[in-house]
């Protein structure tokens, strides 16, 4: 596999480009990312009516697939390509991120979160959300008693209305009575929260908007005491775990919580990787870096036992 190269393809999305972007990197070869540029009869049609056509991929020359390729997919019309992709390639080993929901027998690898409950020969459960966030702990925090506190934001489960946003503001003005507070948004934060804390600033703590730079949230996620986030979030407690800082979720409009939020929290309780959130709350740290070894060999040994891949 000495000139095996690895494509990754998505709609551009940051959330989808940092999965497989992830993936990549813990597979552990050369990676180029690229753009699906979908054609401009097919761009805004319903998913369903996308052919698995090449025809589909407006940037087809970018696909160069000379050499045994390990393509990664993410985002729905990213599924319509990659198999489009598969059948035109042979030497092409072809992994999805999430459920594609159609097709399944088209990819080689599948990886779908466990609370999925997708049970397919060739799909791989995970525990957590994969991600491209590199983090680099430093010794101390220079006597600092530092906490995160990362906000999510409506979407199609939550309101996150104003009730909820005058209720987080109120829980991290008493956090910073104890500890300095880094309050870090997120791309779905509502403007009236983020203009909230900028009017009425809170002592000790520190409004973080550049949401865009990896390498700083990473920095910030490892070197805390503690990460506190919004529990509506599957792909941010993810990243609050993978940082071995311990997490802590934040609860909210309980009556909303769908069935695989709840059962990705009660997975993750019960194995001790993220805890309720209180007032009270009692620093921790955890690691994840036998889940990650035991993903990746999983994921090599599927490669390896491809035809294109045999050695």
């Amino acid at each position: 596999m000495n000139k095996t190269q690895i494509l990754t393809i998505s709609e551009g999305a940051a959330g989808m480009k940092s999965q497989i972007e992830g993936l990549a990197n813990l597979i552990g070869y050369p990676y180029k990312n690229i753009d699906l540029k979908v054609s401009f009869l097919f761009k805004y049609l319903p998913v369903q009516m996308i052919p698995s056509s090449t025809m589909i991929i407006n940037n087809l020359e970018d696909f160069k697939i000379e050499t045994p390729t390990i393509l990664i997919s993410c985002g729905k019309k990213s599924v319509k390509a990659s198999i489009a992709l598969k059948k035109k390639y042979k030497n092409i080993f072809n992994i999805h991120i999430q459920n594609p929901k159609s097709s399944y027998n088209y990819f080689d690898l599948i990886i779908a979160p466990k609370h999925d409950g997708l049970n397919l020969v060739n799909c791989i459960n995970t525990t957590f959300a994969i991600h491209n966030i590199k983090f680099k702990k430093k010794n101390n925090l220079n006597g600092k008693l530092i906490i995160n506190f990362i906000l999510g934001g409506k979407n199609k489960n939550f309101k996150f209305d104003k009730y909820v946003q005058e209720n987080i503001h109120h829980e991290i003005n008493l956090l910073s009575k104890k500890y300095f507070v880094r309050i870090i948004p997120s791309r779905r934060t509502p403007n009236s929260l983020i203009e909230k804390f900028q009017n009425e600033k809170i002592n000790n703590t520190e409004l973080y908007t550049n949401t865009n730079d990896p390498i700083k949230y990473g920095d910030f996620l490892c070197n805390a005491l503690a990460n506190i986030v919004t529990w509506e979030s599957i792909s941010m407690i993810s990243e609050c775990v993978y940082s071995g800082v311990g997490t802590f979720i934040y609860a909210f409009e309980k009556g909303r919580l769908p069935k695989k939020y709840e059962n990705f929290h009660k997975n993750l309780i019960e194995n001790k990787f993220i805890k309720k959130y209180s007032i009270d709350f009692k620093p921790f740290n955890t690691t994840i870096d036998e889940d990650l070894s035991e993903l990746k060999n999983k994921i090599l040994n599927k490669i390896n036992e491809s035809p294109t891949f045999r050695t």
